[in-house]
């Protein structure tokens, strides 16, 4: 696999149109309803308006569900970082761990949840290291396998889990 700095602007300009945009427009879209919402009910307005409209436009203050497309977006513009890290499989391992041992200090970069970055990084390992596991095809009973070591994973969350998360609980078997 090579990455180019012109795949990477590419790649950058297709995102612009079809996260970046969206994102913009419907997170001004919501925050002018949230400031609707505040002058039908003739709530105060909140003590620092500019800073609330922009935490509204840019961090989703009034579209929650928009979390994901901003944390896309922070991995887009990450690629190339991640790409150098983890394109080798013992570096790629390294970095998975460190990955793991930040979680516990999660919060310290602002913007960035590292328990999501995780995921990211590993799916990308894998991606760069082992092609081969995503260009194949599967039977019914690998398929069906991992159904039910999903469902099994999912069980385990709900059962055990409750506010901690997942890698919280490996290192207190630790």
């Amino acid at each position: 696999l090579n990455y180019t700095l012109t795949q990477y602007w590419d790649k950058i300009k297709k995102r612009i149109r079809s996260l970046l945009v969206p994102y913009l427009v419907f997170n001004t879209v919501l925050t002018c309803y949230g400031y609707l919402l505040v002058a039908i009910q003739h709530d105060p307005l909140p003590t620092n308006v500019v800073e609330d409209v922009l935490k509204g436009i840019l961090l989703h203050r009034y579209n929650g569900v928009f979390w994901y497309v901003q944390q896309i977006m922070i991995y887009m513009l990450i690629a190339p970082l991640f790409y150098f890290l983890l394109n080798k499989k013992r570096s790629g391992i390294l970095t998975l761990v460190v990955l793991i041992l930040l979680q516990r200090i999660d919060g310290v970069i602002p913007i960035i949840r590292v328990q999501h970055v995780i995921f990211y990084a590993f799916g990308a390992w894998i991606a760069l290291n082992y092609p081969s596991l995503l260009n194949r095809t599967f039977n019914k009973k690998q398929i069906l396998l991992s159904g039910v070591g999903l469902t099994l994973m999912i069980m385990l969350h709900y059962f055990f889990v409750q506010e901690e998360s997942t890698t919280e609980i490996i290192f207190n078997m630790i």
